[in-house]
Formats: C-alpha cells, sequence, structure tokens
C-alpha cells in the first residue's frame, strides 16, 4: 500500500450561502449517530408503552439533523440550546399532532391548541399530586426526550469532538427500556453495541490522524476504511464474546456499595414516574414488584409474565400484601403515608392497630427474582426478622392508642437470588356471624382517612350502592352484597383501554364500560363501601390461594393482585375479593358460642430480651455477617462484559447526581434539626413559596405571613391557618407542642408544600399558557372578521 504525507482536510466546500458542507468527523459518523439513535427508539417503539411512539425514531433523527447543522454555524451553544429547544417544540408537536385526537379537517393552529389543552390539564393534575391518566403526554415526553437525545448527540460528537456525550445518554436510555420493557429481541443492542464500538474506532482514529499530520507522521490516506473494516471484526468480536459470558458472572463488590445509596432516590423517581404516567401499558418487566408504587391506577392493558418471583413456606396464605392506598384520586388510589423511618429487628416502634379474633402465622419467603426489596406479607405484618423501612401514618384507635398504619416496608438492602426473610403476620380468624356483629363505631382517624371521596364521584354510584345494600342490617352483609354484584356484572378483560381523561374511573366501569381488571374490581367496591358510610381501603400484592404439591406458595408474575380491605369494627381490616377471575374468601366457619373454645390473644410486643423480637428458631442466623457479605446488592445475571464500561459510567452519573441531591436534603435537614417542631412545619410550608410568587412584606408578622400565603394558595387556607397556629403558640407562646400534634402538623406542612407544585406550575407555565391561547383564540377572531369584512 503506498503511502504518502497525509495533508490536512482541503478546504471545505461551501454553498451558495457559505455553509460547510463537511463534517470533521465524515458523513460516516453521523450514519453510526444515526444508527445508534435507531436502536435506541426502535427499542423503545417496540415495547409499545402507548400507540405511536415511533414518532420518537423521527424525533430522534430530527434532533441529530437539527444539531450537526448549528454545530456548523459555530452558535454560541446557549443560543443553540434555545433554538433546539424552539424548533424540537415545534417538530415533535407536528409529530404527535396526528395522536392528539383532533377532527380530521382541524387545521394547524387548533390542533396546537388541543395539544396545549392536554399538557396543561395533565400538569396541572400531576402537580397538585393527582395521578395522570393521559397516553398522550406520555408520547409528547418520549419524542421530546428523543429530540434532545438526538440534538446533545450530535452537538457532542460534531461541535466538541467526543462520542462519550452521545454514547453514554443513548446506553442509559437503552438500558432503562430494556430493565422495564417485555422481553424483546436482541438485535438493538447487538446495534447498539456495534455502532458504539465503530463510533468510538473512527473518532480515535481521527485525532490520531491529527496528530500525525501536525507532526509529519506518515499514514496511508485508505487508513480510515481499513480501520472500519477491523473495528467491524473486532467489534463483532466482542459482542459474541459478551453473548457467551454465563450470565452469572458477578459484578465488582463495590457495586452493592453504589446500589444501596442510589437505590432510595430511584425508588421515589419510579413512585413519581408511575403516578405521572400511570396508564402506560403495563409489563411483565424485569422488576414485578415496581407495579406497586405509591399510586394505582385504573389504566389500559397489562401484560403479566410467568416468572417466579417468590417462594414462602407458611401455614396459610391468601394474599401477599406490598403497598396500601388510602386515597381515592377519580383515576385511581395514592398512598398519602408521610412519615417514614428505619425499624431494626425486634423494634418496639412496630405497633400496630389492635384487632379481635386474629393469629399470628410466620412466612418464610425466598427471593426467585431480585429486582426490588419490597417487603410482602399475609395481612397486617407483626415482626420482621430483618431491619426494614416503613412507610406510615400515625393512627389512633378509640381509646386514644397510637399505632402504626403501615402502608409499605422494605428492606434496607438489596437482595439477591436465594436470600430469605421471615415476616410474623396477624390475620383475621374471625367467622362470618362474628363479622355480622362487628361494632359499627368508627374512630376518628380512621374515618378522616378512609371514608372520604372526591366530589368527581357522581352520584349514581352512591345510589347504586345504596340499593345493593338496602336490605341489609350490618356492614359485613352490605359489603358482600356489593361484592357479589360487581362479580356477576363486571367482565374479567386484561386488555381494556384506560379510562377517558376527566373521566371517573368508577362511574365508568359501573355504567359505561363495565369490564376490566382487579384494579378496577378493587377501586369499584372500595369507593361503593366508603359511599354507604364503611371505611375502605384497596391493597396492592399478589394472590395465591393454595399451596403446591410441595407444600410451598409459589408466587409468579401472573399473581400480581389488587383486592379492597374493610374496617370492620373491633375486628379491624378485613379482604374482600370482588374479582370474578378470583376463587372466593372462604371463611372459617361458626362454632356453637360455648362450645367454642377461648379466643386467641392479641399480639404481643416482643420483649426486650429478645433482640429479634421474634420466637421462631429459624431467626437465629438473620445477623450473620457472612450471609451479609455475601449480597451482591444487585442481580448477578444483570452484569456482562460488553455493557460493563458503560453501566459502570452511568452509574457514577447517577451516584453523583443521587449524591447532589442527598447532599442538599442533608443540608436542610440539619437546619431543620436546629428547629422546634413547630418552627420545623413553617418552614417546610414556606419552603418553596418564593417560586410561587411569594414575596414576603418586611417586618410583617407571622400571622400576616400566613394570610399572605393563604391568599396566593386559597385552596389551602385551612391547612395554612393551623400550621401558623401551632408556629405560633410554640414560638411566641412558650408552650411546647405534643408528639401527636408535632406529627400531624409537620404532616399537613408537608401536603401544603406539594400543593406549592401547583402555584409554581401556574406562575410559570399554567399562566403563559392560557394566555398565549388567549393571545391565538383572539388573533383568529380578528382574522375571522377581517374574512367577514
Amino acid at each position: 500500500m503506498a503511502r504518502v504525507i497525509s495533508t490536512p482536510h482541503p478546504a471545505a466546500e461551501k454553498s451558495a450561502r457559505g455553509l460547510s458542507r463537511h463534517l470533521h468527523e465524515g458523513w460516516i459518523a453521523a450514519i453510526l449517530l444515526a444508527l445508534m439513535l435507531v436502536s435506541v427508539t426502535t427499542s423503545v417503539a417496540t415495547a409499545n408503552w402507548v400507540d405511536g411512539l415511533f414518532q420518537a425514531m423521527w424525533a430522534a433523527l430530527g434532533g441529530l439533523l437539527f444539531g450537526a447543522l448549528v454545530t456548523r454555524l459555530r452558535l454560541n451553544a446557549l443560543v443553540a440550546f434555545v433554538l433546539a429547544v424552539i424548533v424540537g417544540a415545534g417538530f415533535c408537536a407536528w409529530l404527535v399532532s396526528a395522536h392528539v385526537g383532533a377532527p380530521p379537517n382541524a387545521i394547524w393552529n387548533e390542533k396546537m391548541l388541543l395539544i396545549q389543552d392536554r399538557i396543561d390539564q395533565w400538569l396541572a393534575h400531576v402537580m397538585s399530586g393527582g395521578v395522570g391518566t393521559d397516553n398522550f403526554v406520555f408520547l409528547c415526553v418520549m419524542a421530546a426526550l428523543a429530540w434532545l437525545l438526538g440534538y446533545f448527540s450530535a452537538w457532542s460528537v460534531f461541535r466538541y469532538h467526543q462520542p462519550w456525550g452521545a454514547i453514554l445518554p443513548c446506553g442509559a436510555a437503552l438500558l432503562a427500556n430494556l430493565f422495564y420493557a417485555p422481553p424483546q429481541s436482541g438485535l438493538y443492542l447487538m446495534l447498539f453495541l456495534l455502532t458504539t464500538l465503530l463510533l468510538l474506532v473512527r473518532t480515535t482514529l481521527l485525532k490520531r490522524q491529527q496528530t500525525w499530520s501536525a507532526t509529519a507522521v506518515r499514514f496511508a490516506n485508505d487508513i480510515g476504511l481499513d480501520f472500519l473494516t477491523y473495528g467491524v471484526i473486532f467489534s463483532g468480536l466482542i459482542i459474541l464474546l459478551a453473548w457467551l459470558v454465563p450470565p452469572t458472572a458477578p459484578g465488582p463488590a463495590w457495586l452493592g456499595f453504589i446500589y444501596d445509596r442510589v437505590r432510595e432516590p430511584w425508588q421515589d423517581v419510579q413512585d413519581d414516574v408511575s403516578r405521572a404516567f400511570s396508564t402506560v401499558r403495563g409489563t411483565d418487566s424485569a422488576a414485578p414488584t415496581t407495579f406497586f408504587s405509591s399510586s394505582l391506577s385504573m389504566g389500559g392493558p397489562i401484560r403479566l409474565g410467568d416468572r417466579e418471583v417468590f417462594q414462602i413456606q407458611s401455614e396459610y396464605g391468601r394474599y401477599w400484601r406490598a403497598v396500601v392506598f388510602d386515597t381515592y384520586t377519580g383515576a385511581g388510589w395514592l398512598s398519602n403515608a408521610q412519615e417514614s423511618a428505619g425499624l431494626l429487628i425486634g423494634d418496639p416502634r412496630m405497633k400496630t392497630m389492635p384487632m379481635a379474633k386474629r393469629r399470628e402465622i410466620t412466612q418464610t419467603v425466598e427471593v426467585r427474582l431480585p429486582t426490588d426489596n419490597l417487603v410482602i406479607n399475609a395481612s397486617q405484618p407483626v415482626r420482621v426478622n430483618e431491619a426494614v423501612d416503613a412507610k406510615y401514618t400515625v393512627g389512633r384507635t378509640l381509646d386514644n392508642q397510637a399505632y402504626l398504619d403501615i402502608a409499605s416496608l422494605r428492606l434496607q438492602h438489596g437482595v439477591q437470588l436465594g436470600e430469605q426473610y421471615i415476616v410474623v403476620s396477624s390475620i383475621s380468624a374471625a367467622d362470618e356471624n362474628s363479622l355480622r356483629r362487628a361494632d359499627t363505631q368508627i374512630p376518628p382517624y380512621i374515618a378522616e382517612e378512609y371514608l372520604p371521596l372526591p366530589t368527581s364521584v357522581p352520584e349514581r354510584v352512591r345510589e347504586l350502592a345504596l340499593q345493593l345494600t338496602a336490605n341489609e342490617t350490618n356492614n359485613y352483609d352490605k359489603a358482600r352484597a356489593i361484592e357479589k354484584y360487581l362479580r356477576e356484572h363486571i367482565k374479567y378483560n386484561d386488555s381494556v383501554e384506560p379510562v377517558p381523561a376527566g373521566v371517573d374511573g368508577v362511574d365508568y366501569v359501573l355504567f359505561e364500560r363495565p369490564e376490566g381488571y382487579c384494579n378496577y374490581y378493587a377501586s369499584a367496591m372500595a369507593v361503593m363501601a366508603r359511599a354507604i358510610g364503611i371505611p375502605a381501603r384497596v391493597a396492592s400484592g399478589y394472590a395465591v390461594g393454595s399451596a403446591s404439591d410441595d407444600g410451598y406458595y409459589h408466587i409468579r408474575e401472573a399473581n400480581a393482585h389488587s383486592w379492597p380491605e374493610l374496617y370492620l369494627g373491633e375486628l379491624g381490616w378485613i379482604e374482600f375479593e370482588p374479582t370474578s377471575s378470583q376463587p372466593e374468601i372462604s371463611r372459617p366457619v361458626p362454632q356453637d358460642e360455648q362450645a367454642q373454645p377461648e379466643q386467641p390473644k392479641q399480639p404481643q410486643q416482643p420483649e426486650q430480651s429478645d433482640t429479634r423480637g421474634l420466637g421462631d428458631e429459624r431467626f437465629q442466623n438473620a445477623d450473620d455477617p457472612q450471609d451479609r457479605n455475601a449480597r451482591p446488592g444487585v442481580p448477578n445475571d444483570f452484569w456482562t462484559l460488553a455493557l460493563a464500561l458503560t453501566t459502570y459510567t452511568i452509574l457514577f452519573i447517577g451516584l453523583v447526581g443521587a449524591g447532589a441531591y442527598s447532599f442538599l436534603q442533608w443540608r436542610w435537614k440539619r437546619y431543620l434539626k436546629t428547629l422546634k417542631p413547630g418552627a420545623q412545619a413553617a418552614a417546610e410550608m414556606f419552603r418553596l413559596a418564593p417560586l410561587a410568587g411569594f414575596h414576603e412584606r418586611p417586618h410583617a408578622t407571622a400571622d400576616e405571613r400566613a394570610e399572605q400565603l393563604a391568599e396566593m394558595m386559597p385552596a389551602s387556607r385551612e391547612p395554612i391557618a393551623n400550621v401558623n397556629a401551632l408556629y405560633v403558640r410554640e414560638r411566641y407562646g412558650g408552650v411546647d407542642l405534643s408528639a401527636q400534634e408535632s406529627v400531624n402538623v409537620r404532616a399537613r406542612a408537608l401536603r401544603i408544600q406539594k400543593q406549592m407544585w401547583c402555584a409554581i406550575y401556574n406562575r410559570f407555565i399554567g399562566d403563559n399558557i392560557h394566555a398565549a391561547r388567549a393571545w391565538i383564540q383572539n388573533l383568529k377572531q380578528q382574522m375571522e372578521n377581517v374574512k367577514r369584512k
């Protein structure tokens, strides 16, 4: 092969307008970058989260083309980004406009108004703590993210000549989709790896060529073609090697340390995303317990796999609960448990609601699909042989005894395949006669948390519930009447489309489309029970009615289930089964009052001498240091040679982000520790107020500040006044708050803070959208007037 001294690139050809048509990395790099983006966006579209996701591919390619264009213009980075946002918004709006539901003859302005209106309604609902139900917004978000992915990839490669700026975000997007999506072909991952390695080869060679040219080192003019050929062979060998590596190859031990640090903030992100996009199609993902977040939707089709998730050894089992929901939104359910605490083994604070006619059972849970650390348990958890993080609210009985109303429990560490934990639960042993005789007196806490319904629930839902229960004289028979009606009149269908936006879900399934799956059945029964004065909530987890031949309960993804729990006086929370595809619940057979054995005693709190709080001998090795050190913290089969470098880098970036967020939270909590409970609540209440436009007047008193905030947020006037009154009493009256007042005032302040996001949204986005809409309507009116003249 002839050798010559390579000369620098000839002067770039200029178009008539003087724009360079030459890319420094060459058009080969542009093609590789386009293939990388196509592999990512096609994988997302194939997952079929919502309809129309293939538009994301065109958005990514559009962002790539625009990014390559502005790099040739040599614009300032900030100016280029502003242009990218403006152009990208218009391009993405044009792409998704076909899915907005506009009439066939709608003009462009009308489609834009529809898009703005749907996004506006979704943002207002989600920012105020509600559940998002509009799949169109998910499509808009995916298109916008794809555009930004394409733009930043082009900017990084063609402006800064750094391929990692394109590889890392694209790799993170692909890995996230593959982790949560249904199993799909490995073609997308193979194409991504191939284009990534070739892009690295291409950009590295160009840098070397520049160095060689500057130092007059001889190299072949066609060396680029040689390197590309060798790169294809080398990349293929690496992918083949990665494919042959055993999937159980362990990752480095420090990954467990990283995972434990990012797990909690990532769980919060998952909860928020699940709440905001609650109606995207369900999936048999690699993380089945991520179905159980802080929200439950009456969404669209679900696709559950058949992999084994848990294996449970227990003397009895019917439901295995993961999360409890207490607030109905009209589109689904939320868990409003504001408090969280780490509970050690045998922690005396784990005091649950006292309930009569209960018995304790022990469950040994073996993890068969290590994805999440949610603790599953039968009915009411009493003790766990591991340290756990509890989400809860503080409840009170009729005689003012405090207890933990637990919404969910999580192990304080990641889990691995084959790991076991033991839970002792309290389950109901009440027969039907006892349930019929249950006391109807309701504690104020239960009435406040488990009876309210939103005003969006139509009156005909209440009328139907009253009609079904008119002939019954006790709450149990009323609940059974509702349960029977739902089993007979609602058709089970796990392929239903989500409830239309703005429509109450329970009303829709009862009167408009009588079909759905467990979320629909459970929601309908809980809402109808509340409508006639019976406290109710919805629980999610797994349902398995009977043990297998080997004596174990084998819990699979397809067993994921939701069911209602109703409060029946001193008997506490009782499960019901309105879902027609599930067998009815068998209650204990009533016994003669005189022949009935002595009632089982209430669960006692563990004695202080028992450090584990459990009497079962299987707990003796719970704290074995060797076992704890053996936990990798993440699934072993996740790491392969080809993904290691990319994944470690992504985890490092995630760790840095989580660390920055944790640092800010640490500083804020450190500041709060210097304050008394009332002052802490006041600080939380005003924390986000400046972002919402709150400008404190000089020398204003505490009452004046609270009144000013209430004028800005009239819907929260009462809780603002309550928080301020306790703060003033503590600060200026010299009266310390009680423990219960401290818990309640902080919970109110956090709820005000959550509502503050709605005011922030209106200030920066909502008001501008309304103003733009009014301007467009006025412009259309003027144009119509001109046409008439």
